[in-house]
């Protein structure tokens, strides 16, 4: 079981090359994990792999 709570401020920003993200949890977890202001700000058009599905970018 995947034990993050959160992802930091600006943790991915400006990472234009992220294609995709591998979570080991549900799509659930992934969503329910909280996400600081514009940790993803100017990425690329990511996936969150999950272990239930993938997420897409709009999805988070």
């Amino acid at each position: 079981m995947c034990n993050n709570t959160s992802i930091g401020s600006s943790a991915f920003s400006g990472c234009s090359g992220l294609t995709s993200i591998n979570y080991n949890g549900t799509k659930e977890q992934w969503k329910a994990i909280t996400k600081y202001s514009n940790w993803n700000y100017r990425t690329g058009n990511y996936t969150v792999t999950c272990t239930d599905g993938v997420l897409t970018k709009a999805e988070n």
